[in-house]
């Protein structure tokens, strides 16, 4: 009969806190559809060449979110409206962080490290 009764609690927990992460769901979805999403693109360029670089680590500061350039430099991915820095990175060059405002014809130019 103990057994049974622990049996019952147990499950009466695992269905409440199925419960409980749905409706954490449910509001995280709502929460997340609420927020205006924008599409970030641009090319990287080294600043002396103006050679697209391929490979560059192009990142949200403030939420994490991370690409690669392509072949030719160029990047894409959705962010929040909310975010305002990109931190560009690259072997054997600055690290850059800008503001998505600083951003002039979609083209990002870094310095090579001396």
């Amino acid at each position: 009969m103990k057994a049974l009764i622990s049996l019952t609690f147990a499950l009466t927990i695992l269905i409440s806190s199925a419960s409980a992460i749905s409706i954490s769901d449910n509001d995280g979805i709502k929460a997340s559809a609420e927020t205006e999403m924008v599409t970030v693109k641009g090319k990287i360029i080294d600043s002396e060449s103006k050679e697209p670089l391929a490979g560059v680590k192009v990142s949200v500061a403030d939420d994490g979110t991370a690409v690669y350039t392509d072949f030719d430099g160029n990047f894409e991915f959705k962010t929040s409206v909310d975010n305002k820095e990109l931190k560009v990175s690259y072997i054997s060059y600055e690290e850059t962080v800008l503001e998505l405002t600083q951003i002039v014809d979609n083209t990002i130019e870094i310095n090579q490290l001396y």
